[in-house]
Formats: C-alpha cells, structure tokens, sequence
C-alpha cells in the first residue's frame, strides 16, 4: 500500500474517501508540513495503490497501515474515517481520532439512524455498475455542494480523480460495502449523535450540512 510521508514532527495519518487518493490532502499538506509529519495514505484500488492487494476490508486495510506508521493521530474523510475509526476502537498505537464527513455507518440501521436508507445505497451501487464515470462524476458534486466555491472544487475534484491513475472499479464496488459496516456496534447506543450533529431526518450530507441526493437516489428513497 502507497502511504507518502511528508514534513517533521508528531506523526500524523490521512486517509482520503472513496474513488480518491491521498492527495486530496494537498492543502492540508501545505498548512501542516512544518509541524507535523504526514502519512499520507492511498487505499488499495485508489491512487498509486491501484494494484495494491491488500483485502479493502477494515482490518486488513487498518493493520497494514498501522505496520507501515509510527503512533500517531489518525484522520480520516468520509469512507477513510471508517478505518480511522476501526484503528482507533482497536488499535493502541492510536493517540487520537479526526473523523472528516465521517460516521460509523454510512447506511442506516435499527441501531444507528443517523445515515442513508439501504434503497438509496442500493441504487448508488447499480449506478455505479451501469454508469462507473457518470456514477463517480455525481458523487464528486456531491462533495462539492454547499461551498461557496463548488464549481472550482468540483473542477480540482475532476482533475484530483485521476491524476494518480483512475480508481479500480472492482474495488470501488467493494469499498462501498465497507459503508454498510457498523464498527464497533456495542458501545455506540451510549453515544447521542454524531459530533457535527447531522440530523437524523437527512438523507445526505456534505461538510457543510445536509444536501440534496442526485434525484434518481432520491427516487429510491421514496419508494421505501
């Protein structure tokens, strides 16, 4: 697995959302690399960690990371914070968690409501297999939405899509079952909310709160 280290100081893991790569991180490298240093991580079937083996499952990813870093404070954005999460319940070299757009699951349960229905995921993962570009272009709008800037990132986006190499899709398929993962289920009725206080009524969010879905995943949900 690719994992690009950057900068002196306390060490610390980024590891980006699904269909990307580490270096949607760039801004944050440019803030941080002189007091921190960054392991920046691509996940396997993403980046320059195209061709990377290693099972896209939570504690094949989270143990090979872990063997390739130091301690350190882990961070992760969107379907990263999913493994940041899992090293953190599960991992003492661990020292503290960032969740970035993150939750414990990304589709809803009896024990977590705070997440999209499972019409909806299931309608993301046709599309995905009917329309792969089309599919990722509306998922890169969607992390877009609500910025004041959405066209320019939308634009940097694109042009951060590829610029490592386009996504596996077979992997991106499986990356998507890790969203229906509940991590570390017990202790999570003990927890009100998410820490950004998404509503549970939502059903999408981007960094800046709730968003609309693209209509053809909002028409599944309605047929719920």
């Amino acid at each position: 697995m690719h994992i690009e280290v950057i900068g002196q100081g306390p060490a610390l893991v980024l590891i980006h959302g699904w269909a990307l790569h580490g270096g949607v991180f760039a801004p944050l490298v440019d803030r941080l690399s002189a007091h921190l240093q960054l392991h920046l991580v691509d996940l396997p079937g993403h980046g320059a960690s195209r061709d990377d083996t290693t099972p896209l499952r939570l504690p094949y990813v989270v143990n090979a990371i872990a063997a390739a870093t130091p301690p350190a404070v882990w961070c992760g954005w969107s379907l990263g914070g999913l493994f940041a999460l899992h090293a953190a319940a599960t991992l003492p070299q661990v020292r503290a968690l960032a969740m970035i757009a993150a939750t414990p699951r990304f589709v809803r349960g009896e024990d977590w409501p705070h997440a999209v229905e499972p019409a909806v995921f299931e309608q993301f993962g046709h599309d995905l297999a009917q329309d792969y570009r089309g599919t990722l272009e509306r998922f890169l709008a969607l992390d877009a939405m609500g910025s004041e800037h959405a066209r320019q990132e939308l634009r940097t986006l694109r042009e951060m899509l590829v610029a490592r190499g386009e996504p596996a899709l077979v992997r991106c398929r499986k990356a998507c079952a890790c969203w229906r993962t509940p991590i570390c289920a017990a202790p999570w009725p003990s927890w009100a909310s998410p820490a950004c206080g998404w509503p549970a009524s939502a059903t999408g969010w981007c960094r800046r709160g709730p968003c609309r879905l693209p209509p053809r995943w909002r028409r599944a949900r309605r047929r719920m």
